[in-house]
């Protein structure tokens, strides 16, 4: 969590597009919302405007179906200007979900900014052993997704490009939260969380490196190496899905 993170100091575009989507929503629901929070990259200093999306949620004293239909109006106007649909939360439903999403609201409560009302994203407490489960089922259900992607698509040097980034876009969170769960210090960047993922799990960092560069453009993945580097990966991940589970 970041606690210098203020409604006052996010970037003017989140400001001037968010604050009378949120004031319209206030004026619908009135006391019956709890806390409305920003949380994601519009949060931070990596936000760009008209790319980037506007994340919040809405936090209900009573949330029922009349409290979705009186907020369909706004939300359509809001879906103009980069805002998707708010996540509709209770205090009851966040504490219930815990276990299920526990990377979603570890990752808001280090990227999130109140707007209005209580703070009831700070004080979430998130057990290490659901994190660590859920890091354990997302890399083994990639690992069996990316095999049977290859099956389908491993004639085609392109679709198994898709593969590999897609791949790693997905993992992002799930390494960072290793980091985490290893009490190591997480660094700022892809390319520095993956160099500190590989050190502490003993992994072959330049495939991992490799599919980085290739997915943000800077060394593209040669078509005859697509294969080579895919079983290289499916090898790392496979490896660190055995230290997860023993952690």
């Amino acid at each position: 969590m970041n606690p210098r993170r203020t409604k006052e100091n996010l970037s003017p575009h989140v400001q001037q597009a968010f604050f009378p989507y949120f004031k319209s929503l206030k004026a619908v629901h009135g006391d019956n919302l709890v806390s409305v929070f920003l949380y994601g990259s519009a949060t931070g200093t990596d936000f760009v405007p008209g790319v980037s999306d506007i994340n919040s949620g809405l936090v209900f004293r009573k949330l029922d179906f009349p409290a979705l239909q009186k907020s369909l109006p706004v939300v359509s106007e809001g879906l103009k200007k980069k805002i998707p649909a708010p996540l509709f939360l209770t205090k009851e439903s966040i504490a219930n979900a815990l276990d299920v999403f526990p990377l979603e609201f570890r990752d808001m409560q280090e990227n999130h900014v109140i707007i209005d009302g209580e703070d009831v994203i700070s004080v979430l407490e998130i057990k290490d052993e659901h994190v660590r489960l859920f890091c354990e089922q997302q890399i083994k259900g990639r690992l069996i997704r990316v095999r049977q992607g290859y099956l389908e698509t491993g004639l085609s040097p392109q679709r198994v490009s898709l593969l590999l980034q897609e791949a790693l876009t997905t993992l992002m969170p799930v390494f960072r939260n290793l980091l985490r769960l290893k009490g190591e210090p997480l660094p700022s960047s892809k390319p520095e969380i993956l160099e500190r993922l590989c050190g502490v799990f003993q992994l072959k960092r330049d495939v991992f490196l490799k599919i980085h560069k290739h997915k943000s453009g800077e060394a593209k993945i040669p078509p005859d190496e697509m294969a080579v580097d895919l079983d290289q990966f499916l090898i790392e991940l496979g490896k660190l899905a055995e230290q997860v589970n023993g952690l």
